[in-house]
């Protein structure tokens, strides 16, 4: 494995910039080069946090959902979901 610290750092400090700019406050862990955030959309908030791998040279999103949905937004957050899973492979 190559240790690519360096260019993990620079990504990840871009990236913490980026969202700064977009008025996102996070919590940054610069020794691990993580930060955890939360996005917000019209009526859901949804926890992630992101891992920049130096060994590997990857960004890891970790997120998620609420175990729990109201009945009456099942039929609307179903298909989100699947949507969601299906970019990320799951």
């Amino acid at each position: 494995m190559h240790d690519n610290t360096g260019n993990a750092r620079r990504v990840f400090n871009k990236f913490c910039g980026a969202l700064d700019k977009c008025g996102i406050s996070c919590q940054r862990d610069d020794e691990e080069l993580s930060v955890s955030c939360r996005f917000k959309g019209n009526d859901l908030v949804i926890p992630a946090t992101i891992d920049f791998l130096k060994d590997f040279e990857l960004m890891v999103i970790h997120s998620q959902l609420p175990c729990i949905v109201p009945v009456e937004r099942r039929v609307e957050f179903a298909p989100a979901v699947a949507a969601v899973n299906s970019l990320f492979g799951s």
